[in-house]
Parts: structure tokens; sequence; C-alpha cells
């Protein structure tokens, strides 16, 4: 079963400082992340049910970069909320709750 997705403002926000970020480095390395960051939306809405990181939010991590795609699943209405994008290399204490 397809999930909806909605990504938040927040999430978008995330992306976008790190697409900036690895632009610097190289538009090929950016380019990479915002695939990567798609492939995992498109494995989530096939299957959200990944495991739990903390007491509200299951994450998903990125193959090739640090980061977590932090989610909640709306089962009722088949939706998946991003709530953020979070580089693993920040302070684990800052994951959303």
């Amino acid at each position: 079963m397809n999930y909806k997705i909605i990504v938040s403002p927040l999430a978008k926000e995330h992306t976008n400082k790190a697409y900036h970020y690895y632009n610097k480095i190289s538009n090929k390395v950016a380019k990479n992340f915002i695939e990567e960051v798609k492939q995992a939306i498109k494995e989530l809405r096939i299957n959200p049910f990944y495991q739990i990181k903390t007491k509200k939010y299951r994450a998903f991590p990125l193959k090739k970069f640090p980061f977590l795609v932090f989610f909640e699943v709306e089962e009722s209405i088949n939706t998946i909320k991003i709530i953020a994008i979070f580089n693993t290399h920040q302070n684990p204490e800052n994951y959303p709750q």
C-alpha cells in the first residue's frame, strides 16, 4: 500500500541547508544528496514501519549521507509526515522528540 507523503517546513529547511552545504563541495554531491532523500521517501511510501528512534517518531537512515529522516505514520489516513531530516553529526539530544 502506498502512503501519501507530507513534508514539514522544518524538513524542507533541513534539506535545503544540507543541499547548499554539499553544493559548496560539489554540485554532483549535492544532487546525490537530494536523490538519496527522494529514494528514502520512495522506500518509506511503500513500507513506513521502520525502527523507532524516539518515543514518538520513527527514523530512516540515508545510505551514503549522515542523515536520518524522522517521520510519523498516520495509518488511519495512509499518510506519512516527514518531520525532520537530521544530520547524525549533530548532538543526538537534539533529535526530534
